[in-house]
Order: C-alpha cells, then structure tokens, then sequence
C-alpha cells in the first residue's frame, strides 16, 4: 500500500483537530487582502508586523453609517499587539459607495437582522483564516450597535463584544450578552448617559460588562477615544 495515501490522511486528521472541522470551499475565493465570503465584501490587514499567513488572534471591525470598511484603517493600523483584523462593508449604500450602513432604517428587527447576516461570515472567516480563539467584534456607532447585538445573539462565534459610542434600546435589555462587552464611550456624547445606564444595568445584574468612559470623547471617533478603544483590544487579544 502507497505510504501518499497514509500521509494525507493524517494531515487532514491534523488540519481538522486543529480547526475543528475542514475549511470550507467558499474560502478559496479570498486572500490575505480580503474579497467575498457568505455575502459580505471585507477587506483584511494584519497588525504589529504579522506575517499574514500566521495563526493570530482576529477582529472583526465594523464601520459607523455612511463610512465603509475602510474607516477603521487609520484607527486599528497601529495596534500594538499582532492581530488579524477583518473590516466587512455595510450592507447597504447610503448615497454612494462609499458611504454605507448596516439597516436601511433602524428598527428592532433591523438590528437583529444585520447580526444574522453576518453571523455566517464570522464563523467562516475565522474558519478560512488561520485563527487563534474566537475572533473580538468591535464596531463604533451603528456598527457598535451591531456588536452589541451580536453579543446577544451570537455569543458562541465570538470571545467579546467592544462597542463604541453605542448602546441599546431599552426594549431589548432583557436579551442579555452571553459574552463579556466592554463598552467605550466618550462622555461629550449625545448618547453618553443612555449608554451608561445600559452597560451598569448589566453589570448590576452580574454580567461580564465593562465600561470604558473617555473624558476628552465625543461621538466621532478622533484620538482620545481611538487611544482607549486601542487599550481595550489590546488587553483581550
């Protein structure tokens, strides 16, 4: 009997242990850049001068309404510890391409749609890319209201939830995050107080939740709050 046949079954056995279950054939339509993946376009960078083939840990970004995927570059580029990070584009088009959201208008059932739409893309991008643990999501605005959802709905695809300058209709509190959120919020934002009830009501009930208030933070991101949101996806990589 051929020794070839023996040994690429025992690599499948070990590329399955170590992934829990074999790549699908969608990944084969994207790179180390990003492309399409379940529906979603994304673009990919690594940080802290990370060979992109490495097993890292990820984070899956996503934009505030009427920026695209791109948005977060500047912000996350200097990340001080390696990370894959993972931008998707909105859903929808708010006026050109380059301006996006993830709802056409908010709604309830909106929101919890937008995190059903991506959910098959987290599971399969930390599937396709060589990934340590389950991936951070993190999002500023309506993508942080997207991450908090997620939280709610998805926790088994991801270790934590980090939204920026979002918080959560009242109407929804009593659908808990099943992983630990760690909230950044500027204090000169309009939302501020709201956020603030949300995240110390659930961490009054004994949930995982933290809260990060930036003294210098207003809604959009900019250094101050951009320095604090960095630290805090630092410290869960």
């Amino acid at each position: 009997m051929s020794i070839v046949p023996i040994l690429a079954a025992v690599a499948a056995a070990l590329l399955l242990s170590r992934k829990g279950k074999a790549p699908s054939p969608a990944c084969q339509a994207i790179t180390s850049s990003g492309g399409d993946l379940d529906g979603v376009n994304y673009d990919e960078f690594v940080t802290a001068g990370a060979d992109p083939n490495a097993t890292l840990p990820m984070i899956v970004s996503l934009h505030g309404l009427g920026y695209d995927k791109t948005a977060h570059v500047k912000w996350l580029k200097d990340l001080d510890v390696p990370a894959r990070v993972i931008l998707p584009n909105g859903f929808y088009e708010k006026g050109s391409a380059s301006e996006r959201a993830w709802w056409p208008a908010y709604s309830n059932a909106n929101l919890q749609e937008a995190s059903e739409r991506l959910s098959g893309f987290v599971g399969l991008i930390a599937q396709c890319r060589p990934t340590s643990g389950k991936p951070v999501m993190t999002g500023h605005s309506m993508g942080g209201f997207v991450a908090l959802d997620f939280a709610t709905q998805f926790p088994h695809l991801i270790s934590a939830s980090v939204p920026v300058a979002a918080t959560r209709n009242n109407s929804l509190w009593d659908i808990e995050p099943g992983v630990p959120v760690h909230a950044v919020h500027g204090r000169l934002d309009n939302s501020f107080e709201a956020g603030g009830a949300y995240y110390e009501e659930m961490a009054n009930r004994g949930l995982p939740v933290y809260f990060h208030p930036v003294d210098a933070g207003a809604h959009r991101l900019a250094a101050a709050n951009a320095a604090v949101w960095r630290d805090v996806l630092s410290g869960l990589l």
